[in-house]
């Protein structure tokens, strides 16, 4: 399968290639110049990916990757599968000192969670994001800030200007 034909969709409903599947104890990445999901990083100590975590084809940002995606739902899902998404929000966050910022989503056809809204997470769900990237962080030996949870306005318009900026 070849990941770089894969459209982007719409802001409204956009199109997510999953690379790491929730609880996976491996960290994959989209490698372009393979045009292929690769391993990057084994987690230690019992620690799982919490989310279903892809990119946003057609996209690059601030640190010259597509756009990344963490996808709310209950389920682990297929590596490699191309996902119908809406923004919920976006996480603003430096990797290392340099802007990396994730979108929330959803699926657009999961009957759970197809109409979630930032406002629908708990402070809990919040300290959550928090204790995940502290911890990846730790285990990569890098510093991974979160300045700040957006609604779905923000990141809307950071996936446009992804999309802008793959297609300059």
């Amino acid at each position: 399968m070849t990941f770089k034909n894969i459209p982007f969709g719409s802001p409204d409903s956009f199109n997510v290639i999953l690379e790491i599947p929730k609880d996976s104890p491996l960290k994959y990445e989209y490698d372009p110049e393979k045009d292929a999901i690769v391993e990057d990083f084994v987690f230690k100590n019992g620690f799982l990916f919490k989310y279903n975590y892809g990119f946003v084809p057609q996209t690059i940002c601030g640190d010259n990757d597509p756009q990344d995606v963490m996808i709310l739902n209950s389920k682990s899902l297929e590596q490699g599968k191309v996902y119908q998404c809406r923004a919920v929000g976006i996480i603003e966050l430096l990797d290392r000192g340099e802007e990396d910022n994730k979108l929330i989503a959803v699926l657009t056809d999961d009957p759970e969670t197809k109409d979630m809204e930032l406002s629908d997470l708990t402070e809990q769900d919040l300290q959550d994001f928090r204790d995940f990237y502290a911890e990846i962080g730790r285990q990569k030996n890098k510093t991974m800030e979160i300045l700040g949870f957006h609604g779905q306005e923000r990141a809307l318009a950071e996936l446009s200007k992804a999309h802008r900026a793959f297609r300059a």
